[in-house]
């Protein structure tokens, strides 16, 4: 069985590799507004190259937003924007706004908005035809807490 799967192309080993780093960094300027950045950088491969299913991938991610307060029935309003690139097995560019909100209606019970939309362009350079793929993604949650 061994002496098959080494002469065999289309097994995927389970060799893998991946490293990732992250750094977030938050400030607050006074008691009504804060802003945050984000960096992550992620590498990984696995498989065999000869093998149709390798994957070797790099992806870099910045995003940055603020956090308004207020005292108001609007606790929290806020907004992000985000971009990342990934090349490799996959070329692609990714941007997004995430826009969120916590209604305080009493003490104890707050609703929390959040929207979401990304754009995320594909680049698929053996597709002579139509090399470029959009392909768009929106959320919309929203999240009823009470405490007791």
């Amino acid at each position: 069985l061994f002496y098959e799967r080494v002469i065999d192309e289309d097994y995927v080993s389970p060799k893998s590799s991946n490293s990732n780093f992250n750094i977030n960094v938050k400030t607050t300027y006074d008691y009504r507004w804060s802003s945050s950045f984000q960096y992550s950088t992620s590498n990984f491969d696995y498989g065999q190259v000869s093998s149709l299913y390798y994957q070797k991938q790099k992806i870099n991610s910045f995003s940055g937003g603020f956090i308004f307060k207020t005292d108001a029935l609007i606790d929290k309003i806020g907004a992000t924007l985000n971009f990342a690139r990934g090349v490799g097995s996959n070329k692609y560019n990714q941007t997004g706004i995430k826009l969120f909100a916590k209604l305080a209606f009493r003490e104890n019970l707050d609703l929390n908005l959040n929207y979401n939309y990304k754009k995320k362009k594909i680049t698929d350079l053996s597709n002579t035809e139509d090399p470029t793929q959009n392909y768009y993604n929106s959320s919309f949650k929203a999240n009823l807490t009470y405490r007791f």
